[in-house]
């Protein structure tokens, strides 16, 4: 595949890139000569120099457009149309729980001043709520700020700091909104071997 696409790349950018390099540096030749000193002729052969390239960028860009439909072809789909699905899918309870369940019960609470303690122990009353606000979440409903806010806490490196450098700032973000981001970091997970090129 590595050689399909050098080939296509020769082919389609190899004589382009020289002309577009010839006249980016004409452009800057000109605009360094206009520096020096002024002359009408240089201006104008600067302006076409400017025209021509602009030109070439919009050609080089429509050409990668059409160029789209062509590499798909060349690259495969990484994972199953089954894993994709699955990656749609909106969170069960059992992943909503295990992602609160590995946020650690020390962990300070966000601003809603409930850690994670509080939801685990909770869970049989709260978790329909909970499930609700997450597939909300999932499905891209517009949520609450309250759900996204969080404490910056600067946390002192020594033990007179002076200045801001001598802080380690940290953030207390609410248990419900690290549980939306550890939910697809989970799902990732069970594909995230077919995504990466071992080389």
């Amino acid at each position: 595949m590595k050689q399909r696409l050098r080939v296509l790349n020769k082919e389609t950018f190899g004589r382009e890139d020289g002309f577009t390099r010839e006249l980016e540096e004409r452009v800057e030749y000109h605009d360094e000569m206009l520096q020096v000193e002024y002359f009408e002729t240089i201006e104008e052969e600067l302006l076409v120099s400017k025209a021509e390239l602009d030109v070439c960028y919009k050609r080089d860009e429509m050409r990668l457009t059409q160029l789209g439909a062509d590499l798909e072809n060349l690259i495969q789909p990484s994972i199953s149309e089954v894993s994709v699905n699955q990656l749609k899918e909106e969170p069960t309870e059992k992943e909503v729980y295990d992602a609160l369940k590995s946020i650690s019960v020390d962990s300070s609470p966000g601003p809603d001043g409930f850690g994670s303690s509080f939801y685990l122990t909770c869970w049989k009353i709260i978790k329909n709520y909970v499930m609700v606000t997450v597939n909300e979440f999932f499905r891209g409903d517009v949520l609450l700020c309250f759900y996204c806010s969080a404490f910056i806490v600067l946390i002192p490196k020594v033990k007179d700091p002076q200045s801001v450098d001598k802080f380690c700032p940290i953030t207390l973000c609410n248990v419900i909104y690290m549980a939306f981001s550890k939910i697809p970091v989970d799902k990732l997970s069970l594909v995230i071997g077919d995504l990466i090129s071992p080389e």
